[in-house]
């Protein structure tokens, strides 16, 4: 991630990662954590007029985690282009519900 690019956070403040990554390490991880953790930040973005207000946030908070998931089993987590292919994945998909200036 780019030092000029946000950080997505939870509902509390955390960054989504640490959220669902804490959650994985000690047990607590709903299989759903980080599809709520993604709709919460992306509800936020949307709150702030930096998502479409009609953009369906928890579809899409669903496809970001799928196609993470998609990408992390079929490449396994230290493919070289893992973060590329996300990164390009999560591009499309926020450029999509996206206000145009």
């Amino acid at each position: 991630m780019r030092s000029d690019e946000a950080v997505p956070l939870d509902e509390s403040g955390t960054p989504v990662s640490a959220a669902v990554g804490e959650a994985f390490t000690d047990g607590t991880l709903e299989l759903d954590a980080s599809e709520r953790a993604f709709t919460s930040y992306l509800q936020a973005e949307q709150e702030h007029g930096r998502i479409k207000t009609d953009a369906d946030v928890e579809s899409l908070a669903l496809v970001l985690v799928g196609a993470a998931h998609q990408l992390l089993l079929t490449r396994g987590p230290h493919a070289t282009d893992l973060r590329d292919r996300m990164h390009r994945t999560v591009t499309a998909l926020i450029t999509a519900v996206t206000p145009q200036v």
